[in-house]
C-alpha cells in the first residue's frame, strides 16, 4: 500500500486529494483540517498543528487527564458535522446569492442538507450508544 493509499484508508479524504495536497508544484492547496486531524490522531502526535503553534510562536502541550479523540469517539464525528453543516450553509448561500433559486441549485442545497442530517445524525447514535454503555456499566456496578 502506497503512502497516499495508506493515508487515504485513514483519513475522509481520496487518494487523489491527499496526492495534490502533496504536490510540492501545488503550493497554493492546504490539506483540509479534519484530514490533518485524523493523519495527526493515527500518528499518535500533532506534527502538523504542533508546527503551526510554534510557528506563530506557541507551544502545545498534553493536557492532563485528557484522553485524545479518537476514530470512533464523538470528537471526531462533530468535525464532520461542522463540515457538512458548513457545506449546507454554502449550499443555500451561493443559491441565494442571485435570487434565482434555480432548481440545480434547489437540488444541490437539498442534497447537502441531506448530508448534513445524515452527519449528525449518526453522531447523535453514537452518543446515545456511548450513553447506554455507560448507563449498562453504571447499572453493573451497583
Amino acid at each position: 500500500m502506497g503512502s497516499y493509499e495508506a493515508a487515504a484508508a485513514l483519513t475522509r479524504g481520496s487518494e487523489a486529494t491527499l496526492h495534490r495536497h502533496g504536490d510540492p508544484v501545488r503550493d497554493d492547496l492546504f490539506a483540509a483540517v479534519d484530514m490533518v486531524l485524523d493523519l495527526e490522531t493515527a500518528a499518535g502526535k500533532p506534527w502538523v498543528t504542533a508546527f503551526l503553534a510554534e510557528f506563530q510562536g506557541y507551544r502545545l502541550e498534553p493536557m492532563a487527564g485528557r484522553r485524545p479523540s479518537t476514530p470512533d469517539g464523538p470528537g471526531i464525528g462533530v468535525l464532520v458535522v461542522m463540515r457538512e453543516v458548513g457545506e449546507f450553509a454554502s449550499a443555500v448561500h451561493a443559491m441565494e446569492a442571485d435570487g434565482e433559486r434555480s432548481i440545480t441549485e434547489l437540488d444541490h442545497a437539498i442534497r447537502e442538507g441531506h448530508q448534513a442530517k445524515e452527519a449528525i445524525e449518526t453522531s447523535l447514535d453514537l452518543l446515545f450508544r456511548l450513553r447506554a454503555e455507560k448507563m449498562g456499566a453504571v447499572g453493573r456496578e451497583g
